[in-house]
């Protein structure tokens, strides 16, 4: 038997515990109050590009912001997240060591599986990495499906065309989409917005992540943007606000930050977000948001000049989010 043939063999016996877990699960929390509910018809949602799946204007992120509260406050903002109307929640396998952001969303998400819309990503370009990389983040996610899987920070290092090789992780991607182990599949990146305009180009993909805010990444909101939409893929908008927050020329609010990158077609914008309160105020921004309302041209007119490098020092290729815990 060959090493995929075998991945293969132990995916599927995995994938047939996992499934007996889920179901053991039950629906516990499926039913929140009558105020839970209420709350959650108030959050805004977008349909997520060709995919046809309905999600939250705000989605929940899963990276460094909030890795740094530990199990409790995790399995809170979790809890209060849902029970808000947010159901996009992204997380990754590199985020955090030992892939503890994968871990701490498995202690709380299960019992809302059936609500939300649960993203991961892999930074493995082989099929067999790719394929150990799922495996293991069903099993730190406790269930026995994801509805987005995404390759991880494609830039100008990426060879597009190993991708599809037999060997290469796009390959195992697909297949585990025919199997219907994972929905959609999809690719990120804030690195070069010309490389994100080729792979969308070039490739089949059913979603893509990419970086935009008022300060910075003009390239992606006049070229890959662009090229998102005419293939009607799943926009998902990403560091909307860091770095950008507080007062003085090179600061904007929370709420400005946030209107700018919904103002664009995406479907939702992922905030990584450190306490209950920074969730609690995200989700009344949303709940409160006007599409059109914001004076977009004021406000980059008034950030550019003045945004220092090292304020988006997570911008430089290479940098790697989550590696706190």
């Amino acid at each position: 038997m060959d090493d995929k043939s075998q991945i293969d063999l132990t995916r599927r016996e995995f994938l047939r515990r996992a499934a007996a877990g889920t179901a053991a699960l039950g629906v516990a929390g499926l039913a929140g109050t009558e105020a839970e509910a209420a709350a959650a018809a108030k959050m805004p949602r977008r349909t997520l590009g060709k995919t046809g799946v309905s999600v939250s204007l705000l989605g929940f992120g899963g990276g460094s912001n909030f890795l740094r509260g530990g199990e409790e406050q995790a399995a809170a903002m979790l809890d209060r997240a849902v029970a808000a109307g947010i159901t996009y929640f992204d997380t990754a396998a590199s985020y955090g060591r030992n892939r503890a952001s994968e871990r701490l969303y498995g202690l709380t998400l299960p019992k809302y599986r059936r609500q939300i819309f649960l993203a991961t990503k892999t930074g493995d370009r082989t099929y067999d990495g790719a394929m150990r990389s799922v495996e293991e983040s069903l099993k730190l996610l406790k269930t026995d499906r994801l509805d987005l899987i995404q390759m991880h920070d494609v830039g100008p290092r990426d060879t597009l065309t190993a991708w599809e090789k037999p060997d290469g992780a796009l390959t195992a991607l697909r297949k585990l989409k025919d199997q219907k182990v994972v929905r959609f599949v999809g690719f990120t990146g804030h690195q070069r917005a010309s490389v994100h305009k080729q792979v969308i180009e070039s490739l089949e993909f059913d979603t893509v992540l990419m970086a935009l805010n008022a300060a910075d990444y003009k390239p992606f909101r006049e070229e890959a943007l662009p090229a998102a939409v005419a293939k009607k893929l799943g926009i998902i908008g990403m560091k909307a606000t860091r770095g950008l927050v507080g007062r003085g020329e090179a600061r904007a609010t929370p709420k400005e930050l946030l209107a700018y990158v919904w103002d664009l077609p995406v479907a939702t914008v992922i905030v990584g977000m450190e306490t209950l309160d920074m969730l609690n105020e995200n989700i009344r921004l949303t709940q409160s948001y006007q599409p059109g309302k914001l004076n977009t041209a004021a406000l980059t007119a008034r950030l550019a000049p003045h945004v220092t490098a090292e304020q988006l020092a997570w911008a430089v290729p290479g940098y790697t989010d989550g590696q706190v815990v």
